[in-house]
């Protein structure tokens, strides 16, 4: 395994199985808000959350289509690395934020911030309810059932 990938297993363990509370989810025409206050979530593990989030909306992403082709830099099977992570990420006014517009060929159009008190926000543009489905992930559940 590479160190890469021992990494980014490393901050997808820490993510998953911290609790957070709804403050709000709203969605209105292609605009999807959420905030939600982490809680029990140890400060070691704010900076994994947020890897795992920004790796859902990176990968949930739709291609972006130039003249009605796939953009050239887009992968289908493509990974959200540390790498990436540490690029986009910002420290601004007791927050740190991740801004997504178009990231190798894929519509992510998702910005998450997190306050230092661990108010978490999220928007994102005609992503639907996605938001909802990332903030279950950090809790360890799972949006897939078995199929009998």
């Amino acid at each position: 395994m590479t160190a890469e990938k021992s990494s980014t297993l490393m901050l997808l363990k820490e993510a998953i199985g911290n609790e957070y509370f709804l403050v709000e989810s709203r969605l209105e025409q292609s605009l999807h808000e959420v905030r939600a206050v982490l809680t029990r979530c140890p400060q070691s593990s704010q900076f994994p959350v947020l890897f795992l989030l920004s790796s859902l909306a990176f990968l949930e992403a739709a291609p972006q289509m130039i003249e009605g082709a796939m953009d050239g830099e887009y992968l289908g099977e493509d990974g959200w690395t540390p790498s990436d992570f540490l690029t986009h990420i910002r420290f601004n006014s007791h927050r740190i934020s991740i801004e997504l517009g178009s990231v190798r060929g894929r519509l992510v159009k998702t910005e998450i911030s997190l306050s230092s008190s661990g108010l978490l926000e999220i928007t994102t543009r005609g992503r639907g309810r996605s938001a909802d489905r990332w903030l279950a992930a950090v809790q360890g559940q799972s949006h897939l059932e078995e199929v009998v």
